[in-house]
């Protein structure tokens, strides 16, 4: 038993291909080891590979008295194709990235942190919070109050001048509402994430 292996884009090509160049045999199988694998835009990225396994015939010689005749190859009687399971070639884990264990994991930890120490609240944040506030004391019935706003990093500070309910507790549960509501705005105001701000308002 005799095989050859062939790589062709279709399995159809390779099997012609080997069939060709294993000499035309009458009777031959044929496994199929890998499929042609395209990419997103109809391109082959990997080409068909197949074996033919056959047996080769010894030519009988010829009777002398005989005139030789040319013989043409018959089409294959029985064509047998064996494709292995594709979900074995899925199943191979991916490789693993390999961590350098000379670059010490920390210092790269620190590197990818934020380097930035002024205030990140900008003028037109700061000014549509001064903007919100009495309007949203009016929408819920309270009397405006004076404030001052400190940006620090992070963190904006709205400090008012008097306390606006004497109830700490009523007071406490209004602020955290604010708080909500006015990081909530700024986020579909200037479309951004705003990971990591927050507002803190403080009685007087």
């Amino acid at each position: 038993m005799k095989s050859i292996m062939e790589e062709a884009s279709s399995i159809m090509k390779a099997i012609e291909k080997g069939w060709i160049n294993a000499g035309q045999p009458k009777e031959f199988t044929i496994k199929v080891f890998e499929e042609v694998q395209k990419n997103f835009i109809g391109m082959t990225i990997r080409p068909a590979k197949i074996g033919i396994f056959f047996t080769e015939h010894q030519p009988q010689p010829e009777p002398t008295t005989t005139p030789k005749k040319t013989v043409t190859a018959p089409a294959p009687k029985r064509v047998e194709v064996v494709k292995p399971a594709p979900v074995k070639e899925q199943q191979t884990p991916a490789k693993q990235p390999v961590l350098k264990t000379s670059e010490p994991i920390i210092e790269k930890a620190v590197e990818t942190e934020p380097r930035q120490l002024g205030p990140v609240w900008n003028d037109d944040m700061v000014a549509s919070v001064k903007q919100w506030l009495p309007e949203i004391f009016d929408l819920i019935g309270l009397a405006p109050l004076s404030f001052t706003i400190q940006p620090d990093h992070f963190l904006l500070k709205i400090h008012f001048e008097k306390d606006v309910y004497d109830d700490k507790t009523r007071e406490k549960y209004l602020f955290s509402s604010l708080s909500t509501l006015i990081v909530t705005m700024l986020k579909r105001q200037y479309k951004r994430p705003l990971k990591g701000y927050k507002i803190v308002l403080v009685g007087a």
